[in-house]
């Protein structure tokens, strides 16, 4: 083989274990990782695992090459036209659910704004329901609600809902305002204002960074514009979850951001009215960046 080991080794590691059908971590047991450790049962796989990697050596995000992507302790089907799940995502969403372990609220009403695959819906379900069996008869009931735009990602989050077998989870095609103050229809006020706690990873980059070479080329020339940009700052579909959470009754709300507009939104959402959020914090992500603010009441 040659393309394969042209590739950071956790990519190989990827490749190997999709086409093999084995778990990521068994594949440190494997010897197969150095062009001299390749047993019998890898070399009869080698066309379709070079076929991979030389994909990926072109630039397709290895995502969508395996179809596949994990997001904490699930592992999610993707496709090209929906935005894929990142690391920092996973992080801001395992900070979300300790704060709903912290609260321990007995009715859950959550909403997940801009759910592309529904990894977070989809996260925070499987958490509720190891919740739900551990309450020993104990009254204890949650929703949880995904609002996305787009046709082609609410599909495939539906996919993912009914591949995990996580049913308590309903997507809703909606394509939440951008403008500041917009009425909402009646039913997305209800289901917006009802909800407890919000999470949500909209569209932040702002639109300069696609100009000035801030955003990768393999990023540009696969990943959809819409689930990337937000106007001029990145902050104008932000402001308004902000503004329309704080509306309602939701007690929490976490918000991802870009690194550059991360206090720019933090600022507007200390100065909400009629009412405010209590304590707003930005929170960096493990790479050290301000990645996504906390807003409480």
């Amino acid at each position: 083989m040659n393309f394969i080991y042209k590739l950071p080794e956790n990519e190989r590691r990827l490749i190997f274990a999709k086409v093999l059908g084995i778990d990521y971590s068994q594949t440190y047991k494997l010897d197969f990782l150095s062009k001299n450790g390749l047993s019998p049962g890898i070399l009869n796989k080698e066309n379709q695992i070079e076929k991979i990697a030389k994909k990926r050596l072109n630039g397709k995000p290895l995502q969508y090459i395996l179809q596949e992507v994990n997001f904490l302790d699930l592992v999610l089907k993707i496709k090209p036209g929906v935005f894929i799940p990142r690391p920092e995502t996973e992080y801001m969403t395992d900070c979300f659910l300790k704060d709903i372990k912290i609260a321990n609220d007995k009715n859950l009403q959550i909403l997940d704004i801009c759910s592309g695959s529904g990894a977070i819906s989809l996260a925070v379900a499987k958490y509720c329901s190891q919740l739900a069996s551990k309450q020993n008869g104990e009254f204890f009931d949650y929703k949880i609600v995904g609002l996305e735009s787009s046709k082609k990602a609410v599909r495939l989050a539906n996919k993912n809902k009914r591949f995990l077998n996580l049913d308590d989870v309903k997507f809703i095609k909606y394509a939440f305002p951008k403008n500041l103050k917009q009425i909402l229809n009646k039913k997305m006020a209800q289901v917006i204002y009802q909800a407890d706690y919000i999470i949500s990873n909209p569209p932040y980059i702002p639109e300069n960074s696609a100009i000035s070479g801030l955003v990768s080329e393999e990023v540009l020339a696969y990943e959809p514009y819409e689930a990337l940009f937000a106007g001029p700052d990145g902050t104008n579909l932000a402001k308004n979850i902000i503004y329309q959470a704080n509306l309602g009754k939701c007690k929490i709300l976490y918000i991802e951001c870009h690194e550059t507009n991360a206090y720019i939104l933090a600022e507007f959402a200390k100065k909400m009215l009629p009412k405010k959020f209590n304590f707003v914090q930005v929170i960096k992500d493990l790479a050290g960046k301000n990645r996504f603010i906390v807003c409480k009441k």
